[in-house]
């Protein structure tokens, strides 16, 4: 979004057309413990890169653990005609076997462990599938994973609802541990029913390097749509990490 199209949006909530001003600030982060060469995969625990669904697919929870009962707090998007709503839930996990959510979701961008234990497992969130031992045995069924001590999603993703609109300040990417490479790193948006586009690349060619921008006119997500980070390496076995802040205006 260039500055005058930022000062339209801006005038435009001044004048009453915008509504509800959210205000809400939102930092998304995630990794990827293992990006091999000239393949391109998102920035988040689960690798490869998410399918996403066209409908409210994603329905069901696990653990590869079977001693994992904590409650797990789910936020994500549910789909009404072609409105994206808002949802929260909190599900209780049943060790390895499948547990339905109570309102399948459309996306999912972020879930945590509510809990007073720290899971012993891997936590799957996924569409219905078989599974074995907790564990979806269709890789691009899963859509959200919490690996083992961090008792929350590490998913650089988002998902914008009906009637807001998100405004990206920040982008932050950094190459982890010891193996030197050089990755690109992309920020893409895909409008509601589109195609992925990228809106700001952005490269780092050493290990334990971080490279951050600061957008002068935050980047606009329009509402409805999806956010996300992809990373491509020149070297095997690489680990990257990601985030991006902004936050949310409402419209009507």
């Amino acid at each position: 979004m260039d500055k005058i199209n930022f000062a339209k949006t801006m005038a435009s909530f001044e004048s009453g057309m915008i509504t509800q001003f959210e205000g809400r600030v939102l930092s998304k982060f995630g990794d990827n413990q293992d990006i091999d060469s000239g393949v391109t995969e998102m920035v988040w625990n689960t690798g490869g890169i998410e399918i996403l669904p066209s409908g409210n697919d994603i329905t069901h929870i696990s653990s590869s653990n079977a001693g994992d009962t904590q409650q797990v707090k789910i936020l994500g998007h549910n789909l009404i005609g072609d409105r994206k709503q808002f949802t929260v839930q909190t599900v209780t996990l049943d060790g390895q076997n499948k547990v339905a959510l109570d309102t399948p979701l459309f996306r999912i961008w972020r879930a945590w462990n509510i809990g007073s234990t720290d899971f012993a497992g891997i936590v799957y969130i996924y569409q219905d599938d078989t599974v074995v031992l907790g564990v979806p045995q269709t890789q691009s069924l899963i859509h959200a994973t919490i690996p083992i001590g961090t008792n929350q999603t590490r998913k650089c993703a988002l998902s914008v609802c009906s009637d807001t609109v998100f405004f990206i300040e920040r982008l932050i990417a950094t190459v982890k541990g010891s193996v030197k490479a050089n990755v690109d790193f992309e920020l893409q948006i895909k409008e509601f029913g589109g195609v992925w586009r990228s809106v700001m690349p952005l490269s780092i060619s050493s290990n334990e390097s971080f490279n951050e921008i600061i957008f002068d006119t935050p980047l606009y997500a329009p509402e409805k749509s999806d956010i996300r980070v992809i990373a491509t390496s020149d070297t095997n076995n690489v680990k990257v990490s990601a985030v991006f802040n902004g936050f949310y205006l409402g419209i009507s």
